[in-house]
């Protein structure tokens, strides 16, 4: 998934929002990583911060980190990020690379910060 298929945008009350971009590939892992970086990453610099620690300690030290959240599932180790929704029937689960996991960390807290990242 070199390509991240998603997008970043504003929501009515200016809000940092993150969605499949149409056209994906994959659209199912699109929507599940943009779901992950707004819903469970959040909003605010300071939470893609916590979250890129945590894939970072969960590669060094070969154990995973995993977790659920408001919307998703998640486990995250060497591999990437295998995601999977909670709420939604039939459910769904993607693989997503960790260089695409990161590329995503990144370019949603570049996203964050032009706002002053307000949440």
């Amino acid at each position: 998934m070199t390509d991240l298929a998603i997008e970043f945008t504003r929501d009515d009350r200016g809000r940092p929002a993150a969605a499949p971009r149409p056209g994906a590939g994959d659209p199912q892992a699109a929507r599940l990583l943009a779901e992950f970086l707004t819903v469970e990453v959040g909003r605010t610099t300071q939470g893609v911060d916590h979250v890129v620690a945590r894939v970072d300690a969960a590669v060094a030290q070969a154990a995973p980190w995993e977790g659920s959240g408001n919307a998703l599932a998640f486990d995250i180790g060497a591999d990437g990020i295998r995601l999977s929704d909670l709420w939604r029937e039939p459910p769904c689960e993607r693989t997503i690379p960790l260089d695409a996991l990161r590329a995503a960390l990144a370019a949603w807290r570049a996203f964050i910060a032009e706002a002053g990242g307000r949440d």
